[in-house]
């Protein structure tokens, strides 16, 4: 096999996490260098990432070692924009889950959101997502109506989590025990998995809200108050409220 060929089928390969350790160790002894300097670069960062997902799972061990197995956790996505549904995601990992690359939704993009989408939920013990439209939030407010997307999430579930971790500082009124986490999708890998379960379904419904009114641009800004935002509201008003 010619060198550049080589190298090429190695930068693929280990572009993958997941790629077989006895491959990774087959480009360490290659007699190509930039291969062998490819893979022990990969090696490193590897590492750097274990770290990562090590930490960033310290709220769940505490519960796993405790001998609880269904650790939920829960995020939202919606509450900031001025259209749309708040909408909750509450996921049950398992005991030492690894997902790579997870982390705030907020920090990904719309490409890595959705493929970790399809690893959160082949992983997950339990997963569901659940709603509140723009009516409930009207009627009570976005607080309220989060936590209500939130619980609706929770009762979803096929089992009752034994522990609940959730983004913010306000629990939920149900039998459930439950830690909250200020900025926990940032904190807890449990958390972040339904921060990106939660902000991929809501990209879906402004994408077809977005189809229904294209002159607003919602598959844009997804409905956060951007400069554009502003701008399409001033130019035609609101979107009629029954049509959301």
């Amino acid at each position: 096999m010619k060198q550049k060929d080589e190298l090429k089928l190695a930068k693929e390969a280990l572009s993958d996490f997941n790629v077989d350790d006895v491959i990774v160790e087959q480009y360490l002894q290659s007699s190509v260098p930039k291969v062998r300097k490819l893979a022990q670069a990969f090696i490193d960062k590897k590492g750097v990432e274990c770290k990562r997902i090590y930490n960033f799972s310290l709220y769940e061990k505490q519960l796993w070692n405790k001998g609880l197995h269904l650790v939920a956790g829960a995020d939202e996505a919606g509450c900031g924009p001025l259209v749309g549904p708040v909408v909750a995601a509450v996921v049950v990992l398992p005991v030492d889950c690894c997902i790579w690359g997870l982390n705030d939704s907020k920090k990904l993009s719309e490409k890595k959101r959705l493929q970790l989408e399809q690893q959160i939920k082949a992983k997950a013990i339990y997963w569901s997502v659940s709603w509140v439209n723009h009516h409930h939030i009207d009627r009570y407010n976005i607080l309220m109506s989060r936590l209500k997307a939130i619980a609706k999430a929770v009762e979803k579930l096929p089992q009752k989590p034994e522990h609940l971790l959730i983004d913010g500082n306000k629990a939920l009124a149900m039998d459930v025990p439950q830690t909250l986490i200020v900025k926990g999708d940032s904190k807890s890998i449990s958390i972040a998995a339904a921060s990106v379960l939660a902000k991929c379904q809501r990209d879906r419904i402004m994408g077809k809200m977005a189809e229904l009114f294209p002159q607003y641009g919602f598959e844009i800004h997804k409905g956060y108050p951007t400069l554009l935002h502003r701008h399409r509201i001033a130019q035609y008003g609101p979107s009629p409220k029954d049509e959301l």
